[in-house]
């Protein structure tokens, strides 16, 4: 059924306003931290003048925070999110509201700062922080503060939910929780119970060493388990199969119907390119090895060997000597140029 044109404006005019949510946000937290840092200085005599602007910036804060908050639900109902991290995002950053609408509602009613105004204030500084530490996770995903942090700093910073997907990546299964249980994947608004149908471990997997690995440093920043934009997600074979709105992306033995390969092997100044004409872009070897890889068959068992590759992808891929069956299927840990691109304008960015 083709939705009406009324019904199309009336989207489109959502996602108008939705999208002033990014420009507006920063708005709130600039007015909040100012509001912090005056009534710090100003318990110092010297600069206790600058505490007559409390009242403006507290106007300006709660009308910023409403309409900020307004957009904010407007854009999450476009979708495309994941539903976890969507909700604390979304509640935190409403509480801050009302918190900013309480801390104007007590300095104009009492006239004076009392506990009361500094407990506020203290716990809807808190609450942004942690708001904007999940707006952060769904724009950057779940790695936008560890991923370029010191070494030192990695462990810290790292949920136990990504040392978890880190180590389900070692071991080589597709998805599931590192003992190969059953384990729960969410995806857009729904939570998926998922059984780990696919062990990567046994004889190893071309895709989850090869292709995965494309996907996984330029593509789950967008489509991964925090954000699935065209409802697509590209973090596990499993999602993969799952396809866009139900949709197939990819179609076994045939790249030139499989939508995911028509996508990367447009025109960079087409409108649909992925990635994104202002991001980092795959290579001409990635884009080659995706397309192989669909014209064998996109399986997400399949070994190395077992897929017979021509010397123009085992050149590709760092292992130029054919192996024996017996052998290793896959090549020893060693540097893979065209899938782990270092330093400036080839740093990997997902999209």
């Amino acid at each position: 059924m083709v939705p009406s044109v009324s019904v199309l404006a009336v989207t489109n005019l959502v996602k108008f306003f939705g999208h002033f949510h990014p420009l507006l946000v920063h708005l709130p937290i600039g007015f909040l931290v100012l509001l912090g840092a005056m009534e710090v200085t100003g318990r110092f005599k010297k600069f206790q003048h600058i505490t007559a602007a409390r009242g403006f910036i507290l106007v300006l804060l709660s009308i910023a925070a409403t309409f900020t908050i307004i957009c904010g639900w407007l854009l999450a109902s476009g979708g495309g999110y994941g539903h976890r991290v969507l909700f604390y995002h979304r509640w935190l950053g409403t509480s801050v509201g009302v918190l900013s609408i309480l801390l104007m509602g007590i300095w104009f009613y009492k006239k004076r700062v009392g506990i009361a105004y500094y407990s506020t204030l203290l716990t809807a500084l808190i609450v942004m922080t942690l708001a904007a530490h999940f707006g952060g996770t769904l724009t950057f995903g779940s790695r936008y503060l560890s991923k370029y942090a010191p070494g030192f700093l990695k462990p810290l910073l790292s949920s136990d939910i990504k040392r978890h997907a880190v180590r389900i990546q070692n071991n080589g299964i597709a998805f599931g929780n590192p003992t190969g249980d059953a384990s729960y994947a969410t995806h857009g608004e729904q939570s998926v119970r998922i059984t780990p149908i696919v062990d990567l471990r046994a004889g190893g997997s071309f895709y989850s060493r090869y292709i995965q690995t494309i996907f996984t440093d330029n593509c789950t920043r967008c489509h991964g388990r925090n954000r699935q934009k065209a409802h697509l997600r590209l973090d596990s074979y499993y999602w993969l199969r799952h396809g866009s709105r139900g949709r197939p992306v990819v179609i076994p033995y045939n790249p030139a119907r499989s939508r995911l390969y028509q996508l990367i092997s447009l025109p960079l100044w087409q409108r649909h390119h992925m990635p994104p004409r202002h991001h980092h872009q795959l290579t001409a070897g990635q884009i080659q090895l995706i397309r192989w890889w669909i014209q064998t068959g996109a399986s997400g068992t399949a070994s190395l060997n077992s897929l017979h590759p021509p010397a123009f992808i085992r050149r590709d891929i760092g292992d130029p000597v054919p192996r024996t069956e017996n052998s290793s299927a896959l090549p020893s840990a060693q540097p893979i140029a065209f899938l782990h691109r270092t330093g400036g304008a080839e740093d990997s960015t997902q999209y």
